[in-house]
């Protein structure tokens, strides 16, 4: 898996278990290994996930950053049941690519189409700011300024999309309209709402959608165009302007059947202070045949103008817009003649759930479900399987009102299923009066279907006049109990093919849709309580594993905290003691100069510092070295200036004479050598040669027996006195090869065992060069051979005259 190291951002590809703890190669911090693909952190083609910010019916949409533009994205990953469908794939990387080829203000950007890991996405432009849904949901509906303004944006997106690419948006709802942070309107998912229309096996296609806001046309089988993205738009601006949808129902079936067959309930009568030319507007866009709303997006853009000057817009609703589709006819969708009684439908009213189907075409709604609370939620969607021709309707007909009388021959079918109607709404009227439906269906006839009133004279019907006295009384506002009873009163006496029916029909539904709904008052609250009890247990639920999720990555985040301190301190403690090295390399490489020139007071000084450091180890190590320059300091006090505490001890020259020190003043040892041999007179001859050595120029064996002698003056005895005669060369740099084993019967010098490959012998060296032309050339000579044996690469150093002096 690929994601990104927290830290330092660099890009990680290890072959690791989820959630395992692993370290940056780039920077070494712990990072925890994404629990998923799209978990924030993980990668995504050239997409790194940040956070999830929503989930649709196509998949959930996540804030990414593209690595290669550095910039944000919404990332839209699908959900894997469409990645199994090869041909949908296939047709969503076309149109997402074709979506991406537009660009235009209001149209969120597409900008790449992909998968990876088995994982199908669409990267989009990033919209910091709300959906129209988000807003409704917070604020209510919105001002008509503002709906005007939004309209605008979206049809000229639209516009756009379908005269550059052809492109038919199929989705269009609040959801998918996004407000920027400077207001503006940008238009979402474009070319990924498609609908799909490859044939299953059994000859079926498929249909997804949102129910609130489909166009009629698509449930009947017809493809989208953009006089459906038009009906679309109509109702999302139906419902961000009154804060209802076009059409409520418990049951996704149900207001699918409602954009079929009901009536729109008129925009002013939701939302009375929206001026009447916007209602107007919208109205048209909502039409149910596709020939009676705008044609074109010109056409809307023209009226919007018109309608922001609060003028009446130039294409008015027409008389029979909301006329019911007959799936029957051989085109559904044409306009009809005229606006006969059975062609209007009641405003807002439902017959109840219906199923389109017919032996030609079958066509079932499945998906979505009740909210519970009569109001279907906007993330419903339905999915419509189809097969064969044209559908028609069949079960309970909607409820229909404001027809003329019914013509003479008029069809028992029609006759009879008005009567029906009657009967279920004084059924209902007495059912809410607490009366029983048995006195109706005895009046009505004794098969129950009013059969035998169909030929009853209409000529002198006293209904009429009952009907109107009840009119009377409702504008009189009278109580709602003394008008059912007379509407009960009443029913008795019509037929099928009384004049009053259908008027009779009109005026008793608002009761009877008062009846119901304290019929089903008790059922809806059993189940909104049962509702707000699966939710309070879904949000117990959400938050335990909220908490738990939290402690979880509390707990990884501690855990990785702690690696990184622990990494952090191994970092800083290799960094402190490289330091340190460096810092000891540094005083050992300074103190030979010192101690050659006899200067001890400055060779402690390189070290007093650091034996006072909080650091143990780094004070032992500079107490060592203080003691051991402090036996050095002693063994050379107790040689210079001696007199000749130290006389006769012997002192090599190189040669086969004895030579031994007479006397010491200073840094200036007088030794001497002395012969005895017979001349030729057979006298005894004494041969007495003397030399002058200085003390700072001395070589290492000639160190060794004069630094013996004098430990025992400096208080050295035994073994401590080698290593102190030790010491005394290895703070000159001198003999470092041969003093390891008299320094290791010292006590407390193991530190400094340590750096007797760190100690240069160079500065000895150049001492002993620089000291030359000063020396008697006995011992200069044996200087020369001593540098010649020990560091013969700095014999060039001698000047060219010294050398040539001593090498004769």
């Amino acid at each position: 898996m690929r994601f990104q190291c927290s830290q330092c951002q660099c890009i990680l590809d290890i072959d690791a278990q989820p959630g395992e703890l692993v370290a940056c190669g780039q920077c070494s911090s712990a990072v925890t290994v994404p629990p998923t693909p799209t978990s924030p952190g993980a990668i995504l083609g050239d997409f790194a996930i940040v956070r999830e910010i929503g989930v649709g019916g196509m998949g959930t949409v996540y804030l990414a950053r593209q690595i290669s533009l550095d910039r944000d994205v919404a990332l839209k990953v699908l959900l894997p049941t469409f990645a199994e469908d090869v041909a949908f794939i296939q047709s969503f990387i076309n149109e997402a690519r074709a979506a991406a080829s537009v660009n235009h203000p209001h149209i969120v950007q597409a900008y790449a189409v992909n998968s990876d890991q088995g994982l199908y996405y669409f990267a989009m432009e990033f919209v910091d700011g709300p959906t129209l849904k988000e807003l409704l949901d917070q604020h209510g509906a919105l001002p008509v300024d503002k709906v005007i303004d939004i309209a605008n944006d979206i049809a000229s997106a639209l516009d756009y999309a379908w005269q550059g690419k052809k492109i038919i948006h199929r989705d269009i709802k609040p959801d998918n309209i996004m407000i920027t942070s400077a207001g503006q309107a940008k238009l979402a998912d474009l070319g990924l709402a498609r609908k799909i229309t490859e044939q299953n096996p059994d000859g079926s296609s498929e249909l997804y959608g949102t129910p609130q806001y489909i166009a009629p046309e698509l449930l009947l089988g017809h493809p989208a165009t953009i006089a459906s993205d038009i009906y679309s738009l109509g109702a999302a601006l139906y419902h961000i302007l009154s804060g209802h949808y076009p059409f409520t129902a418990e049951q996704p079936e149900e207001i699918v059947n409602m954009h079929i067959f009901n009536e729109l309930p008129a925009l002013t009568s939701v939302k009375p202070d929206v001026p009447a030319p916007l209602a107007a507007m919208i109205e048209t866009m909502l039409a149910k045949r596709p020939s009676q709303r705008y044609a074109n997006y010109t056409e809307l853009l023209e009226d919007l103008k018109r309608v922001k000057a609060n003028e009446m817009p130039l294409h008015l609703p027409d008389a029979n817009a909301q006329a019911p589709l007959d799936p029957d006819l051989p085109d559904p969708l044409a306009i009809p003649e005229d606006a006969s009684a059975d062609a209007e439908a009641t405003p807002g009213a439902t017959a109840g759930r219906l199923k389109i189907k017919s032996s030609k075409k079958k066509m079932t709604l499945t998906g979505g479900g009740a909210s519970g609370t009569g109001v279907s939620p906007s993330a419903t969607s339905l999915r419509l399987s189809a097969t064969g021709a044209s559908p028609s309707a069949t079960g309970a007909s909607p409820s229909v009102t404001g027809a003329a009388p019914a013509a003479a021959d008029e069809s028992p079918k029609r006759r009879s299923g008005r009567l029906l109607a009657i009967i279920l709404l004084v059924a209902i009227l007495l059912a809410a009066a607490g009366g029983g439906a048995w006195f109706v269906l005895h009046r009505a006839g004794t098969d129950g279907t009013g059969a035998s009133d169909a030929a009853t004279p209409a000529a002198s019907d006293p209904a009429v006049a009952q009907l109107a006295k009840i009119k009377t009384m409702i504008a009189e506002k009278q109580a709602d109990d003394v008008i059912t009873a007379e509407l009960i009163h009443l029913a008795p006496e019509l037929t099928a093919a009384s004049p009053a029916a259908i008027d009779f029909i009109a005026t008793a539904a608002p009761f009877t849709e008062k009846a119901l709904e304290a019929a089903r008052a008790p059922a809806l609250q059993e189940k909104q309580q049962l509702w707000d009890r699966q939710v309070a247990a879904a949000k117990v639920a959400a938050e335990r594993k909220a908490e738990e999720e939290a402690a979880k990555q509390e707990a990884a985040r501690q855990q990785a905290e702690a690696e990184k301190a622990r990494l952090a301190a191994e970092q800083a403690e290799k960094e402190r003691q490289q330091e340190l090295a460096a810092k000891k390399e540094s005083i050992l490489t300074a103190m030979p100069p010192h101690a050659c020139k006899q200067d001890y007071d400055a060779a402690q000084r390189l070290f007093v510092s650091m034996s006072a450091d909080k650091d143990e180890q780094a004070s032992a190590w500079a107490k060592q070295w203080l003691a051991i320059i402090e036996r050095a300091e002693k063994i050379h006090d107790a040689i210079r200036n001696s007199g000749d505490a130290f006389a006769g001890v012997d002192i090599p020259m190189g040669d086969r004479r004895k030579w031994k020190i007479a006397d010491i003043t200073f840094d200036k040892i007088k030794v001497t050598s002395m012969t005895i041999a017979v001349d030729k007179s057979g006298k005894d001859r004494q041969d007495i040669q003397t030399l002058t050595l200085d003390l700072r120029y001395l070589l290492p064996p000639q160190i060794v027996p004069i630094g013996r002698a004098a430990a025992p003056k400096a208080g050295y005895e035994g073994a401590e006195a080698e290593g102190s005669v030790a010491a005394y060369l290895l703070v000159r740099g001198a003999a470092l090869q041969t003093v390891r084993s008299s320094l290791q019967q010292l006590d407390g010098a193991d530190l400094v065992l340590t750096d007797l490959e760190t100690i240069p012998s160079d500065a000895y060296t150049s001492h002993l060069i620089a000291g030359l032309p000063e020396q008697d050339k006995k011992q200069g000579i044996l200087i020369f051979k001593y540098l010649h044996a020990t560091a013969p690469d700095q014999i060039e150093n001698i000047p060219e005259e010294t050398r040539q002096s001593l090498q004769k």
